[in-house]
């Protein structure tokens, strides 16, 4: 069974966290109620970046643990994928020799 917490259940936990009403979120994040609650109960996948850090914005989310939690690397990374993964590949390599 996998416990790790869903997109969708990681926005609302946040959501509700902050005490802010899932009609307010959608209102600043720019989007509809009724599609955020659909993001929130997993009715349909996570949505594309630029809403992603919209909803990160407003429920004041690390955007480093919310686009993985999305199935996708923060735009920052994304743009530099060859870098990031040859500083991951150094740092595992440096972690695999030690005495």
């Amino acid at each position: 069974m996998n416990d790790k917490p869903t997109f969708g259940s990681m926005i609302r936990s946040a959501r509700k966290e902050i005490g802010i009403p899932l009609s307010e979120v959608a209102r600043r994040a720019e989007i509809s109620r009724c599609y955020l609650s659909q993001i929130e109960s997993s009715k349909v996948p996570p949505p594309g970046i630029a809403i992603i850090g919209r909803i990160s914005e407003v429920l004041h989310i690390n955007p480093d643990i919310i686009y993985p939690a999305a199935g996708l690397l923060p735009p920052d990374m994304a743009l530099n994928l060859s870098n990031v993964i040859a500083v991951y590949r150094d740092h595992q390599s440096s972690i695999a020799h030690r005495p």
